[in-house]
């Protein structure tokens, strides 16, 4: 885009200079919307993405920064956009903004995104006529810091997507959820392959049960903290209670130590940007589309721990 409109994007990186550990996914997903963005409304000028090392109360965070030179809002548009990015969780579209409905869903899905993976969310700085620029903080870890992951820190927090927040526990049991038998088969097939235990749900109330009926069992492994479920693949397109209705209410029984929390996993045939910020917006912190691709399937069980990396 930076050739087609002959406007220069200029990288500016600054303090990042150790290996550091994170989700560059969605990362990408992130840097492709703001910077489209960007270059949509700008005419002259330039397009900079500015990478810093930053700490925000005791915690370190990487800052991305996507600034433009292009026509940038008015306040009543900046407020707007604010707006739009505080009900974004709720899977609300938006339109309007900038006159352009495609640029307000399109940072409605990236704030999701964001939010999803541990960042507090976007921040935007704005004048008409002037440009925009658009920052958020991303966590992250050291690369020596992913050897021995805590469990502690994976219990304290619902953004499981970083391999930083897993579980020490040795349980070997999946949890699957869908209301097509043959689907189930298929993902169980699969999940077996790696000698992997899989209980099966054909609801979300049934999921709902079974999670909560797994652990109030006395059995526990090596970890005092031990969820008895390692991963959950929700089917999203369920009747009655679907996927992300069941997934809100586990999450919410997680965040109010009711639960203890497992990682759960969309799947679903429609793997939309869209879809895929709806899934995150609900708590779960991974899409997969079905049908399921083995090479996917082992990069999530290894990202989780289930399986050896």
């Amino acid at each position: 885009m930076s050739r087609m409109k002959g406007i220069p994007l200029h990288i500016d990186i600054e303090g990042v200079e150790q290996d550091i550990w994170g989700e560059p996914e969605r990362l990408k997903q992130i840097l492709v919307n703001l910077t489209s963005n960007a270059f949509k409304f700008t005419q002259n000028g330039f397009v900079v993405i500015r990478v810093r090392l930053v700490t925000e109360d005791e915690r370190q965070y990487v800052m991305v920064a996507v600034e433009d030179t292009g026509v940038g809002m008015s306040e009543f548009q900046l407020e707007y956009l604010k707006d739009v990015l505080k009900v974004a969780g709720a899977n609300k579209t938006v339109l309007g903004l900038r006159s352009s409905k495609g640029a307000c869903l399109g940072l409605s899905m990236t704030q999701s995104i964001a939010v999803a993976i541990g960042s507090p969310g976007l921040f935007v700085k704005s004048r008409e006529d002037i440009g925009s620029t658009f920052s958020l903080l991303l966590p992250f870890v050291h690369q020596d810091e992913v050897i021995e992951p805590k469990y502690e820190e994976f219990q304290t927090t619902l953004w499981f997507n970083s391999p930083r927040f897993v579980q020490d526990c040795v349980c070997r049991r999946i949890l699957a959820v869908d209301d097509n038998n043959f689907n189930l088969l298929m993902l169980k097939t699969k999940l077996r392959k790696f000698d992997l235990d899989v209980e099966v749900a054909l609801s979300g109330e049934e999921a709902l049960t079974t999670v909560a009926n797994l652990q109030s069992s006395g059995s526990k492994c090596v970890s005092e903290k031990c969820p008895r479920i390692r991963l959950i693949f929700m089917d999203v397109d369920m009747p009655i209670m679907n996927g992300l209705e069941t997934t809100k209410l586990l999450v919410e029984k997680m965040q109010a130590g009711i639960l203890v929390p497992i990682p759960i996993i969309g799947c679903s045939a429609f793997d939309s940007s869209e879809d895929v910020a709806q899934g995150l917006n609900a708590g779960m912190v991974d899409y997969i589309s079905k049908p399921v691709k083995d090479e996917k399937l082992t990069k999530i069980l290894k990202t989780f721990r289930v399986i050896p990396t």
